[in-house]
Order: C-alpha cells, then structure tokens, then sequence
C-alpha cells in the first residue's frame, strides 16, 4: 500500500510496477543530491555540525513540501504525505553520507598535515621523528 493504493504487479501491471520503483527511486536518489549538497553548503558557512546538519534538514524538508504543495495546484498529480516522508528520508541519506564524507576528508587532511610537518621538520635538522622521536640520518 502507498498512498491508499495496493502496488503490485497484478494490479498496475509489470510495466506498471517498474515505472512506480523507477520513479520513486529516481525522487530518492535526487534528494539524497540535494540532500548531501546543501549540507555541503551549510558546512561552509556554519562551522558548527549540529547546526549545518539541522539547516540542512530543514531545507530539505521544506523542499520537499513545497514540491507536494505543488502538486496540489496540478490537477494531474496528487499530492501525498507519503512522497513529503520518502523525499526527506533520501534527502537524509544524503547528508549522513555527506557528514561521514566530510568527517574522513577532514582527518586524512589532519593525517597529510601532520605527516607534512613532520617531514618538513625533519629535512631542516637532518633526523626523521618517528612518533615524535628523532632518528638522526
């Protein structure tokens, strides 16, 4: 059931059922875009975490309503609570990913920077710190 209405291939038919997963995976897939862009975005500008992830959030959900509030001007399409639920859900995948992606970018430039200053360190007195303690070369 989605929407008040049984989705099965007996009923829509198999093109039918493939067109409703097609369409409703192409809406996930899109917001999870937006998703892990506008938190981007909002990383940029707001260096606190909770913050961009709440903003970015918001801006998401609100997209999505306002496509569903769309729909409802349209006499073709119909509106449902349900596609609002599918499209946030996505639009939260995205910035999960998007956070997680961030947080290892973030650390492997720590761990190139520390290894820089190292070796920087390092040719300027001819040794080599190994965890902090100096090999002479």
């Amino acid at each position: 059931m989605y929407g008040g209405v049984e989705v099965s291939a007996q009923i829509a038919g198999v093109n039918g059922f493939l067109e409703f997963f097609l369409r409703k995976g192409a809406h996930l897939f899109i917001f999870f875009v937006f998703g892990l862009l506008t938190y981007r975005v909002w990383g940029r500008f707001v260096k606190n975490p909770v913050l961009s992830f709440s903003g970015a959030l918001l801006c998401v959900l609100f997209y999505a309503s306002a496509d569903e509030l769309h729909q409802t001007l349209t006499d073709v399409r119909t509106p449902l609570w349900q596609d609002v639920m599918l499209d946030t859900f996505g639009g939260l995948l995205g910035i999960f990913f998007s956070f997680f992606l961030l947080s290892e970018e973030k650390a492997s430039m720590n761990l190139r920077n520390h290894f820089s200053y190292i070796y920087l360190r390092s040719m300027s007195n001819n040794m080599l710190l190994f965890y902090g303690f100096p090999l002479y070369i």
